[in-house]
């Protein structure tokens, strides 16, 4: 959650009220629940090759649904890392299946997180960012 006072990786949903005001807690506590019933769920994993080969082809199916532009996921990933820059994702599952997953990356020197690529189909999952939030 990004605000103008503070970047958090993570907040416990009993202290939303703290950071969120009370509508947007009530929606998120709402989502959490809904989450936790549900096959889905979000993992922190560091990016490597290994990865890659199971993010790059869903990224490029989901691009080029949508009639984008495919970029060079693996290139540019491996030249984050190889300038220091530390790259993550959150990845969505159902059950073991891998869905996809938002990726970023950030300089470990600095409080600056870059969202690189996402591939998410939101309309068969039915999730959005607020999941991402509370997850």
């Amino acid at each position: 959650m990004v605000y103008p006072a503070h970047v958090s990786w993570s907040k416990r949903s009993a202290d939303l009220d703290r950071y969120v005001g009370r509508n947007t807690a009530i929606k998120l506590r709402s989502a959490l629940r809904r989450l936790q019933k549900s096959p889905y769920r979000f993992v922190n994993e560091k990016i490597d090759s290994e990865y890659l080969r199971r993010f790059v082809p869903i990224y490029t199916e989901t691009i080029n649904a949508m009639h984008g532009r495919v970029r060079d996921v693996e290139g540019a990933m491996t030249d984050y890392m190889q300038r220091g820059q530390s790259c993550e994702s959150l990845s969505l599952f159902k059950g073991e299946e891998f869905l996809g997953a938002v990726t970023y990356h950030h300089n470990l020197n600095s409080s600056t997180l870059m969202v690189a690529y996402q591939a998410l189909d939101r309309k068969s999952t039915r999730l959005n960012s607020s999941h991402l939030v509370i997850s």
